[in-house]
């Protein structure tokens, strides 16, 4: 019955496609771009790319249409570069015009609207903020006062490494890098390590969801402002999952620092060389005076997301 519906309201789109392609093919024509294949009507280039695979593809159609193409996925028209000197054009010389990245659904709902680094827009809010980030998170002496973590956790795995060796048995690499990957993040983030397995594996599997939907596929990103777009994300239960994984998300993030701020309360001095992340924006956020953005629970969340 689901798949039903999902079929109806999908006519609702192509109808006004319909509408809009006289207009759509009359402003590209109008404007000068770049060489690049003839893409189709409501899915543009999407056919002929490989998701699997998307170096592969942009390095194929490169080679037919040269080292600067245009492409649409959805109605998102895209340019893609595939030298060395058109990318230092775009990634260097002209850095300004192009360093904000497109905004997605996910990105937007994790990052509390753009309120980290890593997803605002390139504008003064970006800039104070990366000012907040260069002086107080990634300075020299904050990664030097972590390098401590990484040492640990780095013997922990080689001597787990070795003992199994000895033993004669299955190594996992990939599972001992993410394990130490994992752990550092989470000791210089939140400043635990997580010993409890459940609990480790909830956090990681939490970590995973995250991941997952900021990389999947929603039609509102590829078809803004096309009538019953997002209802189709609904339909299809995207919708809901990006929202339980906020929702988990946002939890996990307000116990951490609740249990942070009981933890400073309980806590005469605080060495600053023991701080961890959720530490230093707590203390920041009650430095207002010394900041250029007014600090709330939501800048931090979506900094820790950031990370």
């Amino acid at each position: 019955m689901a798949l039903f519906f999902m079929y109806i309201f999908l006519l609702f789109p192509i109808l006004y496609l319909i509408y809009l392609l006289p207009k759509i093919n009359k402003n590209r024509s109008s404007r000068l771009a770049p060489p690049g294949p003839l893409g189709l009507p409501f899915i543009g280039n999407l056919h002929q790319i490989d998701s699997s695979s998307l170096h592969t593809s942009l390095w194929n159609l490169s080679k037919s249409y040269g080292p600067i193409l245009f492409l649409r996925f959805g109605f998102i028209p895209s340019i893609v570069v595939s030298s060395a000197s058109l990318a230092k054009e775009v990634l260097k010389t002209q850095d300004v015009i192009f360093c904000s990245r497109p905004s997605s659904v996910s990105q937007r709902k994790f990052s509390y609207n753009g309120l980290d680094m890593v997803f605002s827009p390139y504008n003064d809010y970006w800039r104070d903020m990366r000012k907040i980030v260069a002086i107080h998170l990634l300075s020299s002496k904050r990664v030097q006062s972590s390098r401590y973590i990484r040492e640990e956790e780095v013997l922990h795995a080689m001597k787990k490494i070795h003992n199994l060796s000895l033993s004669s048995k299955h190594i996992n690499l990939t599972e001992i890098m993410i394990n130490v990957t994992s752990t550092i993040v989470m000791r210089v983030g939140f400043g635990k390590r997580y010993e409890d397995g459940h609990e480790r594996r909830e956090i990681v599997r939490l970590i995973g969801e995250l991941q997952a939907m900021i990389t999947d596929f929603f039609v509102a990103d590829l078809w803004p402002g096309l009538p019953f777009a997002s209802l189709i994300d609904r339909l299809t239960g995207k919708t809901d999952r990006l929202e339980k994984c906020f929702q988990d998300l946002d939890s996990f993030y307000q116990r951490l620092i609740d249990e942070h701020l009981v933890n400073d309360e309980n806590t005469n001095s605080h060495d600053q060389e023991d701080q961890d992340i959720i530490d230093i924006l707590i203390q920041l956020k009650k430095d207002q005076v010394s900041n250029p953005i007014e600090l709330t629970n939501n800048h931090i969340k979506a900094m820790l997301t950031g990370f």
